[in-house]
């Protein structure tokens, strides 16, 4: 059966182009029809229109609006519509200091912030609506190792089922294999983990024009976007080791040096307050430091504020959180799900120790742990950790260690300056998502949890 694909997730100028309509509409209701004077509001606003129309599209693809964004959950994509019309709304305050004729009271900008928010959310509800109407490539078969595994994966899968595809059957790699050409009749094919060798099945699917889903193993993963080598008439992979060459580690220092100046800065009204209720809440110190690895081993001690109860490992050594974890204080909780308690790792940014995105920062004890138990695991070691990284922007705080390392190993091959600033951007975004900052379950591994001295 042939594959046919049209579908507006082709279309990501037309979406782009549509945004960019909706928001400048929404900015000159309120300059021109609400604000007074309009005339001097319009002037400005005509002077401003480049800057404005860039800062709207690179703020909604730093956020992850273009790319797949109608097959995000709905909760999700909400919150990073709402991120970017609030990221908006400071690029505006910003215009308005730069150009003193566009005097535009802050009430105004706060409406003209609140129309975005509803008329983007609602365009992009309609032309995802429309998405979803028109793609065929929804009927799926889940292929596992075996029958007992198939029934397994199925009932996971049909809790969390994503609104874009549906999953009609579920099938041991036998059973599939048994199957003739016309029997396949699902458009999407989606390869478990636990199939070693779909090799095979790739090929079959690949010649019947199936659309194909498959976990990538560390192998994929280094040799995704690998350069070609032509050597006489033998085509070759350059697979080079997952590391930053040099001018890439001096770009990223001096982002990283601006970066946290900045931050702190911005950010030291606040901190000042967070460890005064710390303190006023709990026993022990507001701050407490912590032996993590950073890159190529070397051990460093990392700064948080402090969200559990004092001495919380004392009892029982390193103990990954779980979630309900009762040694995290009430301020605690508050303090993880906003990711307040990382701030003070900015001065470990500007001593070097660690980088504003990169792979998290994991504690001896685990990292060995991981390194026996996960193969690869060593080669998130290249670069230095980071306060935010590609598995905390996408991945949740409950992410198995095995699951992060696939986005730390794709962050690293995949590496540019574009990228840190986009995931800087996104991390606004994960802020109001509850679920990434919860503990792990208590049967699942994940990367450590932060406990006090």
């Amino acid at each position: 059966m042939t594959e046919h694909r049209h579908s507006l997730l082709n279309y990501t100028p037309l979406v782009a182009a549509i945004d960019l309509l909706t928001l400048l509409g929404c900015s000159w209701i309120f300059l021109v029809v609400a604000g007074t004077p309009g005339t001097a509001n319009l002037a400005a606003w005509w002077h401003l229109l480049p800057v404005d129309a860039t800062s709207a599209v690179l703020v909604l693809w730093a956020l992850g609006l273009y790319r797949g964004w109608n097959r995000r959950p709905l909760a999700d994509l909400e919150i990073s519509i709402a991120a970017s019309v609030v990221a908006r709304a400071a690029i505006w305050m910003l215009l308005c200091r730069w150009e003193p004729n566009c005097a535009i009271p802050g009430s105004l900008i706060v409406g003209m912030t609140l129309l975005q928010g509803i008329t983007l959310t609602s365009e992009r509800m309609l032309i995802r609506a429309v998405i979803h109407r028109s793609e065929i490539m929804r009927r799926a078969v889940v292929i596992a190792a075996d029958k007992k595994d198939a029934d397994q994966v199925l009932q996971t899968l049909l809790a969390s089922i994503p609104p874009w595809l549906s999953i009609d059957a579920c099938l041991a790699t036998e059973e599939f294999n048994r199957l003739s050409d016309s029997e396949i009749v699902w458009h999407t094919i989606l390869l478990t983990r636990e199939v070693e060798d779909h090799s095979a099945i790739v090929r079959r699917a690949s010649a019947l024009e199936k659309r194909i889903y498959f976990v990538p193993g560390i192998f994929e993963l280094l040799v995704n976007g690998a350069p070609l080598l032509n050597v006489d008439d033998l085509l070759m992979v350059n697979l080079t080791p997952p590391r930053l060459n040099h001018g890439q580690r001096c770009l990223k220092r001096a982002m990283d040096i601006v970066g946290s100046v900045v931050l702190l800065t911005l950010a030291a009204p606040i901190m000042v307050a967070t460890a005064v209720l710390v303190r006023l809440t709990s026993p022990g110190k507001a701050l407490f430091a912590q032996r993590r690895v950073g890159r190529d081993g070397c051990e460093f001690n990392v700064h948080k504020f402090r969200t559990m109860v004092a001495d919380a490992e004392r009892q029982t050594g390193p103990v990954l959180a779980t979630a309900n974890d009762p040694r995290i204080t009430k301020i605690g909780t508050f303090l993880r799900a906003t990711r307040l308690d990382e701030f003070p790792q900015l001065f470990n940014v500007l001593r070097g120790e660690m980088s504003l995105v990169g792979p998290r920062p994991e504690r001896p004890h685990f990292v060995q742990q991981f390194r026996e138990q996960i193969p690869g695991y060593e080669f998130r070691l290249a670069v230095k950790p980071g306060v935010t990284g590609l598995a905390q922007v996408f991945g949740r705080y409950s992410t198995t260690a095995e699951r992060k390392l696939r986005f730390d190993l794709t962050y690293i091959t995949k590496y540019s300056l574009l990228m840190d600033i986009r995931l800087l951007l996104s991390t606004i975004a994960v802020l109001l998502r509850r679920e990434q900052a919860e503990g792990i379950a208590v049967s699942t591994g994940s990367t450590a949890a932060e406990a006090a001295e």
